[in-house]
């Protein structure tokens, strides 16, 4: 697609600086000069992108970010993602806004969320206190946070504002009551002067906001009916977005994942808004201003280290808004590059505190960390790959494994099932030298199911790792990172990252509801595509993932009785993993151990009236065991996101509740 590009134009990058009084001058004419000619790319005020772009905070924005990329994976990386966004139309902020305000409550529902506790026993309401450290905001700004909070239609709230620039916004206070502003003298640090406003909070619960964002009018409603229905609730957190700085645009969507620790891991996707409960908080302390920077990152960590799984309630709604200004561009965190460290800091100290022997490295993204396990012992693995003929896939898959894997202890177990061809045997019999390998015969017809389960009655190891045939490895640690995940004793499963051979993402954690019953996320995205919140790059719980490379711990395999027999050749891997995650274990995606799948080749498509009538039966035997799991959706998705496509798209289907 791009003929101008070259083999050295891979490692470029490039970097673009637009003088201020130069950004609305139009049109734009940027050039890429490349190995074999130059790459034109026109920007005018008609450019539906460049307008979501705007939208999203200014072309500055896009120009530093499209440098990031460039700079990371090349410049073929930077326009094959180009071309992905304009052809998909997922850059949609200013139909984000459209969209969500249709989704919330409307002034009627509003009120009478207000009038539902107005008639009520105050003194028997939770009281939300809700602290912020004050220091140096625009006034403007400042009123608009106390109007939010002001107009919350649970009225049993008090505002801790602690300034430690002066006291120059008491009377912004003046006239309610239930705001508390106090002038701390010095400023201390935001985990120090948050603290001091902690001190002064009498609330049930706290929740911590910034002085210059804003909070849905119905945040406390929302957590209020989550612990009514949560009595146990510890934790709560909502989903998100971002305020243009004069307030009026709204873009980037967070829509977050229920409780995820490898992903809370990763980064600090619960971030805003949180509420957490005082007697947890009295457990696990105030904020630590060590961690300043990513205080509330550490902070978080502590709470949920005491906290069930349950005890950790997520909110599918937009209740909180962060406010940007032209100042919030990528290049703007190089000056942050304290609280990157500081985050990276808090996970390590969390994995120690836990019990969990690891290392926490900084990604090339800032705010995205990859834990590096470090066990004492390197247990056998076994490698379990069903296969009839095809001996040019099986060789492949064979080559590399054993040329490239730089873990030491593993096993290879053959399940040969109905091969017909001379060359087929003539290569196991090759193979018989190398004393890792042992080839079994299964004799029934293909059931994948069946096969896998009768290929671990031979297996030696503490682990077994489902296999396709037409697998080839790609990097070297591939299966350490497996094992390294696998050996944690919360952890049943962990899935491969697997692209198909034009380098396109072929999986990379499986939803549960996409299509009516599961899909792969971000399928068909380019190579170097991080995803939407960068979920393509980090480890990450997930509710299932593909057994085309699958690693499970022996112990859940057989507490589940393996794989169901039922599902011959659709939707087994899913239904075994929801087994396995049902019978307390987490299944794990990691990014870091990456495989190129050839997609079932060696089996061929669904074509006859058979197979069909076979699939359509495994699908009603999927839903028949799972049916209440797929309506009430996958807690690693987002009710926000569509299950009819793939791409973590809006769901346009979604109406208000």
């Amino acid at each position: 697609a791009w003929p101008e590009l070259g083999e050295e134009d891979l490692n470029a990058g490039f970097s673009i600086k637009i003088p201020k009084e130069k950004v609305n001058d139009y049109p734009w004419l940027l050039q890429f000069k490349c190995t074999h000619g130059i790459i034109e790319r026109k920007f005018t005020k008609r450019t539906s992108f460049k307008e979501d772009w705007k939208a999203a905070g200014g072309v500055k924005r896009a120009v530093a970010r499209s440098y990031e990329i460039a700079n990371e994976d090349g410049l073929r990386a930077l326009f094959s993602r180009l071309i992905f966004e304009i052809k998909s139309g997922r850059v949609k902020t200013l139909a984000y806004q459209k969209w969500i305000e249709g989704l919330e409550p409307s002034e009627e529902e509003l009120e009478k969320q207000r009038a539902e506790y107005r008639g009520q026993d105050n003194s028997k309401l939770e009281l939300y206190s809700i602290v912020v450290a004050v220091y140096k905001p625009k006034q403007k700004d400042l009123e608009a946070l106390i109007d939010s909070v002001k107009a919350q239609t649970y009225e049993k709230w008090e505002l801790i504002l602690a300034d430690a620039a002066g006291d120059s916004f008491a009377k912004l206070a003046a006239g309610d009551d239930r705001i508390k502003y106090f002038s701390l003298g010095s400023n201390e640090g935001i985990s120090a002067n948050t603290n001091e406003a902690i001190k002064k909070a009498t609330g049930d619960w706290i929740l911590f906001a910034d002085h210059d964002d804003t909070l849905a009018p119905d945040a406390l409603y929302q957590i209020h009916r989550r612990i009514l229905e949560n009595p146990d609730a510890g934790f709560i957190y909502s989903d998100e977005d971002k305020i243009s700085a004069d307030g009026r645009k709204r873009f980037e969507p967070v829509f977050k994942t229920d409780y995820n620790p490898d992903l809370l891991c990763s980064e600090n996707y619960i971030s805003h808004l949180s509420a957490v409960k005082r007697t947890v908080m009295d457990e696990a302390g105030l904020l630590d201003p060590a961690y300043d920077g990513a205080q509330d990152y550490d902070f978080t960590l502590r709470c949920v280290e005491r906290l069930r799984d349950d005890q950790i309630i997520h909110i599918p709604e937009v209740l909180y808004h962060w406010r940007t200004s032209s100042a919030s561009t990528a290049a703007d965190q190089e000056n942050k590059l304290y609280a990157f460290e500081a985050g990276k800091r808090a996970v390590q100290a969390h994995l120690d505190r836990i019990g969990i022997p690891a290392e926490v490295t900084e990604m090339l993204r800032h705010g995205r960390y990859r834990v590096h396990y470090h066990w004492d012992s390197t247990p056998l693995v076994s490698v379990i790959i069903p296969n009839k003929d095809h001996i040019d896939y099986l060789s492949r898959c064979l080559d590399s494994i054993r040329n490239k894997t730089d873990y030491p202890s593993y096993e290879i177990i053959i399940v040969e099932n109905n091969s017909t061809e001379k060359a087929t045997f003539e290569y196991y019999k090759l193979l018989e030298s190398d004393k890792r390998i042992k080839v079994v015969k299964y004799e029934g017809g293909f059931n994948f199911s069946a096969i896998n389960n009768y290929g671990s009655s031979f297996a030696n190891g503490d682990f077994f790792l489902l296999l396709n045939n037409d697998t080839e490895v790609i990097n070297s640690g591939w299966m350490s990172e497996m094992v390294g995940i696998c050996m944690r004793k919360d952890v049943g499963i962990v899935g491969a990252k697997l692209y198909y051979p034009d380098g396109t993402i072929q999986h990379a954690g499986a939803i549960i509801g996409i299509g009516g019953v599961a899909g792969h996320a971000f399928k068909y995205f380019p190579h170097a595509h991080p995803g939407t919140a960068d979920r393509l790059l980090l480890c990450q719980d997930y509710s299932a993932v593909t057994a085309a490379c699958m690693m499970v711990k022996k112990d859940a395999f057989e507490k589940v009785n393996g794989l169901s027999e039922e599902l011959a050749v659709a939707f087994n891997d899913i239904d075994f993993c929801l087994k396995v995650g049902k019978a307390g274990y987490r299944i794990v995606f990691t990014p870091f151990a990456e495989l190129t799948h050839y997609e079932s080749k060696s089996r061929g498509l669904e074509e006859t009236a058979e197979q069909q009538d076979r699939f359509r039966n495994e699908v009603e035997t999927f839903l028949d065991k799972w049916g209440d799991f797929v309506r009430k959706g996958d807690p690693y998705y987002n009710k926000h996101y569509s299950l009819k496509r793939e791409d973590f798209s809006f769901n346009e289907e979604l109406t208000h509740e």
